[in-house]
Parts: C-alpha cells; sequence; structure tokens
C-alpha cells in the first residue's frame, strides 16, 4: 500500500470508520489535509467484515401436518424423508 493510501486509512481510522464519500467531502471543505480528496480509495477490512451479512441455511419451517386424501391411495407415505431445501442431506 502507498503512503497516500495509508495516509486517507489512517484517517478513516481516526473519525471512526467514516465514509471514505465524506471524508473527500470534508477535504475539498477543508476540514481534513486537502491532499485526501485526490487519493485513491483504499479498502477497510473491518467494514469489510462488518458489511457481510450470514444468511441461515437451516430454518424450522412449516411443521408437518396431518394430509387429508379424497380417496384411498391419493396420498402415501412409506418411511420417506422429505427436504424442501436444496442440497440439504437428510
Amino acid at each position: 500500500m502507498t503512503h497516500a493510501k495509508d495516509k486517507l486509512l489512517r484517517m478513516h481510522y481516526k473519525l471512526g470508520h467514516m465514509s471514505f464519500a465524506k471524508i473527500r467531502l470534508m477535504s475539498t471543505m477543508g476540514c481534513v489535509d486537502t491532499k485526501l480528496a485526490n487519493y485513491e480509495i483504499p479498502r477497510c477490512a473491518r467494514c469489510l467484515y462488518g458489511k457481510a451479512t450470514c444468511k441461515p441455511w437451516r430454518s424450522k419451517g412449516i411443521p408437518n401436518s396431518i394430509l387429508k386424501s379424497s380417496k384411498p391411495g391419493n396420498t402415501v407415505f412409506i418411511d420417506q424423508l422429505t427436504v424442501t431445501t436444496p442440497g440439504l442431506i437428510g
């Protein structure tokens, strides 16, 4: 990482992980170093980790209910495992 990126990243840490767009705006207004507006934006590992989301791959779903059939043989279950989630091995 270059010295310019390091300087911008340090300012990002110092301001409590403020967005780089706001830091650039502040630099154009003169609140922080004016050179920060021209630097290339680095990637902050902590911000990337915070933005990552984890979706649950299991859920309880609808409980099994007693199926009503209109005629004999319409609904037959004999020790079968029904998996609604694709790729989940029972």
